[in-house]
């Protein structure tokens, strides 16, 4: 379903968000997401006495829920100003067998719960033609990421 205008609304696969275009100058966007994800790999580490090996390991399935929420300006002429955050729960939704003993529940290596990110462009006519000159920056921030799918360094506890 699509459906535009002042607001929007986009259904995709394991995708929704609604948009509010309150005036010409601002737009605030919320956005959830549900993805269920089947034959995951991940990148893994084996260890056996003082050896280690990196490999790529198969994960089975794994599911991703998160929410969004953008904010975006136009407070002059050529210039756009932006905020967005986001929230991500990735976990495993399968154990991965030896050696990693990951277990349903826990989280995927490498994709952070939270995440913020600031931006701002500014664009003006160069007055040549219909060339522009345009300038931007952008602030991100991403707190601690899981290095590993398992709670465990060695192994569960009572294993």
């Amino acid at each position: 379903m699509d459906r535009t205008q002042d607001d929007t609304i986009r259904d995709k696969t394991g995708f929704a968000e609604v948009s509010w275009g309150i005036t010409d100058q601002w737009k605030l966007t919320l956005g959830g997401r549900r993805y269920d994800i089947c034959d995951l790999q991940l990148s893994e580490q084996a260890t056996s006495g003082s050896s280690s090996f990196p490999y790529t390991g198969n994960a089975g399935r794994a599911t991703v829920k998160g929410v969004e929420l953008e904010r975006e300006a136009l407070p002059l002429a050529g210039l756009q100003l932006g905020a967005y955050f986001n929230y991500d729960q990735a976990e495993l939704a399968g154990d991965i067998p030896n050696p990693t003993k990951s277990l349903v529940g826990d989280p995927i290596p490498y994709v952070p719960k939270t995440t913020f990110s600031l931006t701002s462009n500014y664009e003006w006519p160069l007055g040549v033609r219909e060339i522009s000159g345009t300038v931007g920056a952008c602030r991100q921030h991403s707190p601690a990421r899981p290095l590993a799918a398992s709670k465990y360094s060695e192994s569960p506890p009572n294993a």
